[in-house]
């Protein structure tokens, strides 16, 4: 079994691959979503020395275990494999990465690779795959390849010991072999040109929240902030002070919240924490805005980048609380640097902004409590009216 696309090599694993296999399949973040791991050094030589090669040497031969290789160098970043039904014309494939090099279109160009070899020399009719709903980084490569989702199965999947559901949803997905064969001849790139083309108006979009300035100011009395770089100052402070989160939280989820949860003020502008007039028409005006400008991507990102800015406002999981802790006090600290100059020049008092600044508790306590001892600070120095 043997392919060579632009950047890969797809072909049999060997006991040699032993040091990137084990690379990532001991790595708990890369196979969270999998069935197996993650792996003592034990389990992976088994595999490759073992099971692969049974496999290997089965007649008929119902098991397809091929390993995704660096054209250039040779190292093994991941492996895909097929398990066929006992007619021989229907494979259900799984598919892992090595985390190091994900989004760098790899996945991609190995699960189109494996198409070819599944349809052209193995004869197959359909191949299908099922992942946790909560993992699109594989349903939208199952996507991107012209795989269709066939449907939600409910609690199907079995959680790993560690989660607090014993199980989960799960995707469907499938592409027959004419399906293949139309995707690539008539219509895969054209489909893949007009997804990046979106993406990339959604990128250019999101510049105007450089535009889009706010009332806190940066340090040292600078200008107003804008709000790319308040999102960009949150997602790094999340970053660091993750250690004082209330929960253990998924950081790279936080990250992304911070940096999109402002965008819909491109068109619904900046509303100023103790404005009570324009809180008034906040959420319709954001709401507006997340349709408007969401829908510019293609729709499985416009779905899940508006389903994280809701899970943002909801403000109920531990990830969205603790962004809320960011987002009270990055503007704080700015504002503590410039002597509350802030407060002074909109007539602040202590009640609103504690009225803000206690939500943080509920992502950080230990926030929370240097948030309390900077405002009580400038309560005392008379840079917020304690009336």
């Amino acid at each position: 079994m043997f392919l060579e696309t632009e950047r890969l090599i797809l072909r049999e694993f060997s006991p040699d691959d032993f040091e990137d296999v084990h690379e990532y399949s001991s790595d708990y973040e890369n196979v969270k979503h999998m069935v197996f791991g993650p792996n003592t050094p034990e389990q992976t030589r088994e595999y490759l020395e073992v099971k692969c090669v049974a496999e290997r040497e089965a007649s008929p031969r119902m098991h397809y275990n091929i390993a995704l290789a660096l054209k250039d160098t040779g190292k093994v970043i991941g492996g895909i494999s097929l398990h066929m039904n006992w007619r021989r014309d229907d494979a259900i494939l799984g598919m892992v990465l090595n985390r190091r090099f994900t989004g760098h279109g790899y996945m991609t160009e190995g699960l189109l690779g494996i198409f070819r070899i599944s349809f052209e020399q193995l004869g197959l009719h359909r191949v299908h795959a099922i992942c946790d709903v909560k993992n699109p980084g594989a349903w939208h490569i199952m996507e991107k390849t012209g795989m269709r989702r066939e449907g939600c199965l409910v609690k199907r999947g079995k959680s790993r010991p560690e989660e607090t559901q014993p199980y989960f949803d799960q995707y469907e997905y499938a592409i027959l072999a004419e399906e293949f064969a139309d995707f690539t001849d008539k219509g895969g790139n054209k489909a893949m040109e007009e997804r990046l083309k979106k993406q990339l108006a959604f990128s250019l979009e999101i510049d105007k929240e450089k535009n889009i300035f706010r009332q806190t100011h940066l340090s040292g009395h600078g200008r107003n902030e804008n709000d790319a770089e308040h999102a960009w100052h949150m997602a790094i402070m999340a970053y660091l002070l993750r250690e004082y989160a209330n929960e253990p939280v998924d950081i790279g989820r936080v990250m992304l919240m911070c940096l999109i949860h402002d965008i819909v003020e491109i068109d619904a502008g900046d509303t100023y924490a103790y404005d009570e007039e324009g809180l008034k028409t906040q959420k319709e005006r954001e709401e507006r805005a997340k349709e408007r400008i969401f829908s510019l991507l293609p729709e499985d990102q416009k779905k899940e980048l508006s389903a994280l800015f809701d899970e943002f406002e909801a403000s109920e999981s531990a990830e969205s609380r603790y962004a809320h802790a960011l987002d009270n006090l990055q503007p704080l600290i700015l504002n503590d640097s410039n002597q509350g100059s802030d407060w002074k020049e909109h007539d602040v008092t202590a009640e609103k902004v504690y009225g803000r600044q206690r939500k943080t508790r509920l992502g950080s306590e230990a926030l929370y409590r240097i948030s309390d001892e900077i405002l009580q600070k400038h309560i005392r120095e008379g840079n917020l009216r304690a009336d």
